[in-house]
Order: C-alpha cells, then structure tokens, then sequence
C-alpha cells in the first residue's frame, strides 16, 4: 500500500510536468500527422488496466486509418508499407507512447509497468498469468528494458509478473533509468512475426471459411473466434470489432441454412452455431434477451469462451467492472463503481451512472439514461429511451416500453407501459426462474407456458381494471400480453 501511494504520486507529478514541458512537441507532432495523411491525430483502443477494469488507451496514430484491417492485422514489421513516414520516425523514437501521458495523469496507467493487453486477450491468461493485472499498466516495463519485442510472448509475461512481485518505487527509477538507453539505440524495436503470434492470434493468410474451419488443435496460433447471429445485432458487434482491431479471422454462425458459405458485411457465415467447439471464443449476437441468455449457457457447456467486447469510442470508468460475455457499444459511459455482469448489453449511447448494477442478459436499449445506485435486473429490457430514477430496482426479466421514465421500485417479471390516457399498466409475466433449457419454473415448454401464464394474468390485470371503473382499455392488456410473448418466440439466433 505504502508503495502505491509512492508511486501514484510519483506519477502524476512527473505526467503532469512532462505534459506541459512537452506540449510544443506534441503540437508539433499532432500536425504532422493530420498533414500527412488522412485520418485522427490520436489511436485509441481498449485494453485491460489494473484487476481487468477497462480503459482507452491513447498514442499517436503512426499508420493509416483502418491500418488493424489492412494486411497482417496487429502484427507489424520493420517494412510494414501500413506504417506513414511521420508514424515511422515516431516509432523510432517510441514518440508515439507519449500521449500515455494523459492515462497516467487520470490513474489508468503508470509510467512503469505491464504493458496494457487488448480487452480480447483476457481469457488467454491463465490463473497465474492473470497475476500481471494485479498492479496498473505502464508505458515502460521490465520486460521493454530486457529484449522488448524481441523477446516471446511467454518470455514477456515471466518479466511481467517478476516486476509484480518486486514493484517498489526503487525499481520503477531503475527500469526508467534503463528506458532511454533502449530508445536510443531501439534495441527490440521489431521483433520476428511469431513473437507476436500468441498476442495478436494472427494466423497464416487464409480464406475467411479456412479460418472458419481450421482444427485449432493442428498449429493454429488462437482459438477460433465467431459472432453467433448474423442479423442486425451480431452487424453491430462486428463493427465494434473492427473499430477495435480485433475483427481479423472473425466469422458468423446462423442457424438459418440460407445464410451458410456467403458472406454478411464481408465476414463469413461458417455454418450453424453446432460448428462451435470447446474452447471457441464467442460473441453473441442475439439481441433477446431470453434466448441470448439460454444460448450463453449452451454453448458455456460446450466449453466456449465469452470475451468482453467495449467500444474505443465508448467511456469506462477504471473503477468500473465489465464482466465476461458483456457487451459495451459506441458511445456508451459506464461510470466508477457500476458493474455489468456477463451477456449483458449496454447499447449505443446508453448511460450507467455511479454505482449502478446490470444484472446478467439484461439491456440497456439505445439513449436509456438511469441515475446512480440502479439496479437493472437479470434479463431485463430498459427500452430506446427510457429513464429509470436514481436508486430504482427493475426487476428481473421485466421489460420496460421506449420512452418510459421509471420512478419507483418495477417488480419481477412485468411489463411496464403506459397507455394512451397515460396510465401505467403493469402485466405480471409471474415467470419465475427460466432455466438454460428454455422452460420456465412451472412448464416443460417455455414459450406456451409463459405465453398462457401472460395471458391469464393479462386478463386479471383487464378485469381488475374495469371493475375500478378506470377505464383502461382491454386491448392495452391484449398488447402487454404480445410483448411478453414476442419474448419467448424469438429465434436463438
């Protein structure tokens, strides 16, 4: 403890000064770049910090735009012909780490440390590699003074976690200090391609459907990686993918035989999600909640993995917790203390406020706003547009309609709505617990049990009504009833 606080305050001075010593270069350098070629000053990819928490990393951006879909993807050599004649002396002289500068000012990074890995990495570590996100990452480390690329990805990951054990302020001047000799004399600067192959999981250059079928097991270098959906939603995840640079080798699964050996926005349909195997890593593109939920736990039996997927251009907190399987799209915030759990997904521009909680498959639509200390639960839906109030309860698998500003306490299983004379109604789903299988608590068959279940209490709920004498039209229970339906009839993929 004692030692973190050293360094913390160590770095910020340090961040703070260099930044405002080295503003006339960064200047400098910013136009450069935007004169050279077309495209941002700054690259900013997602990457894991301290205990897995998300953050964005900036740097200069030293190749041409889209450069992560050109060619070798991640990997890049000495003549890599993507790299701009200002982003090569930059590389040279490891100028384009400088805005890193600005992480370690915020306490995402520190000046000294692991290298930050790419979100997708996560699941490549093993439980004594995991070791290496115990401490925040650096812009130096001990294992760029000791070979830097020209060391193997094991070989890095052995320095890494000998820094951990050892991390002192002390260490982190001496490794400093063994900084600028290495950038002068640009020792390890590139290293051959299969130091690189472990990271970046690039393989020999393939068709899109070898890759689909490749035996992971006969000398690829990464588990295989699908989008399971090929419809609207798995589009998205893809394209959050290739925003950052992770997209290479991707394939879709569908269930719908007519989409099998074509290709959707320029990744190939490999086949039906029975292709998966155990150790695949998956993304699900399944925007229902219900049947995005069982399909995660079918495939988790078959030994498939759930990476984490955040937009570049989404905001995470560092204090916030991202779990496996969840899913964090373009321009979303999720602030300090918030938590989503796995296959949840937080969808474009949707905001979780401080301390709020989104319980496993459930979802945030587009534009939802909730305040701090809410807690959405399991498999429920927030509609386009919805506000839920601060410190407010959504139950599980209830659905709230677009629009819709919550502000109280929403029970389990319901449908929330308001009518045309702007009157809530409220129609218990009373779906107890689903299990991975697809039936409810009460039914072997989810989708007619929780269908007559709704309709059953659709009619209480419009019987209730009209004896109160409010006025509430039948046909708002007949419409709440839809809704819960349409929820169990989705396709799974």
């Amino acid at each position: 403890m004692h030692h973190d606080r050293a360094i913390r305050v160590f770095d910020a001075v340090v961040a703070a000064t260099a930044l405002v010593v080295l503003a006339p270069l960064l200047a400098a350098i910013a136009a450069a770049i935007r004169l050279e070629s077309p495209g941002p000053v700054f690259f900013r990819q997602a990457r894991l910090g301290r205990h897995g928490h998300v953050f964005r990393i900036w740097k200069f951006r030293t190749m041409v735009d889209g450069a992560e879909r050109i060619g070798p993807g991640l990997i890049v050599s000495e003549r890599d012909e993507r790299i701009t004649r200002v982003g090569r002396w930059l590389r040279d002289w490891s100028l384009d780490e400088l805005p890193q500068l600005i992480n370690v000012l915020r306490g995402e990074m520190s000046l000294v440390g692991p290298r930050p890995a790419v979100v997708a990495y996560r699941d490549r570590f093993d439980a004594r590699q995991r070791r290496r996100l115990d401490v925040p990452p650096g812009i130096t480390g001990l294992a760029q003074v000791s070979g830097r690329n020209a060391l193997s990805w094991e070989e890095k990951i052995e320095y890494d976690l000998a820094y951990v054990e050892r991390r002192s302020l002390g260490l982190n001047l001496r490794i400093l200090a063994r900084t600028f000799p290495v950038l002068i004399t640009r020792e390890g600067l590139y290293g051959p391609p299969e130091n690189f192959s472990m990271l970046t999981g690039n393989r020999p250059r393939t068709t899109r459907a070898d890759a689909a079928s490749r035996d992971p097991g006969l000398g690829a270098a990464k588990p295989r990686t699908f989008i399971v959906g090929a419809g609207g939603h798995g589009r998205v995840i893809l394209d959050v993918l290739r925003a950052a640079g992770l997209a290479d080798g991707v394939c879709f699964v569908d269930d719908e035989p007519s989409r099998w050996g074509t290709e959707v926005d320029g990744a190939a349909v490999a086949g039906p999600r029975s292709v998966l195997r155990h150790g695949d890593r998956v993304y699900l593109g399944v925007g229902d909640n219900i049947a995005r939920w069982r399909l995660a736990h079918d495939l988790a039996a078959r030994g498939c993995r759930f990476p984490t997927l955040v937009s570049p251009t989404a905001t995470v907190s560092p204090r916030a917790r991202i779990d496996d399987g969840a899913v964090v799209l373009h321009r979303a915030v999720v602030q300090a203390g918030a938590r989503i759990e796995r296959f949840a997904v937080i969808n474009t521009g949707a905001i979780v406020e401080h301390d709020g909680i989104v319980r496993e498959a459930a979802q945030l639509a587009p534009g939802v706003s909730t305040g701090g200390n809410v807690t959405i639960g399991r498999g429920a839906l927030v509609g386009i547009g919805a506000a839920v109030n601060r410190g407010v309860a959504v139950g599980a698998w209830s659905l709230i309609s677009p629009g819709m500003s919550v502000i109280h306490d929403v029970p389990e299983g319901v449908v929330y709505k308001v009518d045309a004379r702007d009157v809530v109604v409220e129609v218990n789903r009373r779906l107890g617990e689903l299990d991975p299988t697809g039936a409810d608590a009460r039914g072997a068959d989810g989708t007619a049990s929780a269908t007559a279940t709704a309709s059953a209490t659709a009619t209480a709920t419009a019987s209730t009504a009209a004896a109160s004498g409010a006025g509430r039209a039948g046909d708002d229970a007949a419409h709440a009833v839809e809704a819960v339906a349409s929820l169990h009839s989705a396709p799974l993929s």
